[in-house]
Parts: C-alpha cells; structure tokens; sequence
C-alpha cells in the first residue's frame, strides 16, 4: 500500500517558526518579516508575497524552495554536505561563501546535509 502524504500549508499572517520532523512545510504568506525553520526529513516551500528581512531555514535531507520578490534584493548563506543550489532564477553575486543579488536587504540563512536549494521570483 503507497502512503499519501500532502504538505502542511500556512497562510496565516503571523507564523515565523515553523518545524516538522517527516512532513513537507508549505508557507503562501502576504506577510512576515521573519521565517524560522527545520525539519528533518520534510521538504520546505516558502512563498512569500512581501520583501522578508530574515530567513533561516535548517533541513537534514529535504529541499528548500523560496519564492521571493525580485526587489530589493537578498543575500544567501548556504551551508550543505551534499546538497547543492539547484535552480536559480537571480543572477547574484558570489563573494566570501554569500550569494548576493540587489541590495541584499534579505538575510536567508540555508543550512542542509542532502537538501538542495531552488529560488525562483514570486
């Protein structure tokens, strides 16, 4: 028998921490300054709709995908064992271990041991 398993969506105003051990974590949000996550073995899709000052999200081995607004801009650390940034739609900088693309108002803090990294425009 195959197990079905849908993602927790949130579209709440107020959630900033978010943390699930075996499920998917699905943020659609039209505000938040702060994001906070981790997760074990679940995947992270974060849509936001407005410019997000902080983001900090640490996953074992699921992906992480982040929408974001194109301006003014972020600045990404991504620490991983063996995950890798997949598909980027920002042509942003690469200096001292940061990605940086615009002004880089939005601190995304990635840290993964297998996940790998989308980023794509909202």
């Amino acid at each position: 028998m195959e197990e079905s398993r849908s993602p927790t969506t949130i579209s709440a105003l107020w959630f900033k921490t978010l943390s699930t051990i075996s499920g998917d974590i699905c943020l659609d949000t039209s505000y938040v300054e702060t994001v906070d996550g981790s997760s074990v073995s679940g995947d992270f899709l974060l849509m936001l709709s407005n410019q997000v000052e902080d983001i900090g999200i640490q996953s074992k081995s699921g992906d992480v995908t982040l929408t974001l607004f194109e301006e003014p801009g972020f600045q990404l650390s991504f620490d991983t064992i063996s995950g890798d940034i997949r598909e980027t739609a920002f042509p942003a900088s690469y200096m001292d271990g940061m990605y940086t693309y615009g002004d880089g108002s939005c601190e995304i803090d990635i840290s993964t041991t297998s996940g790998d990294v989308y980023l794509l425009p909202r």
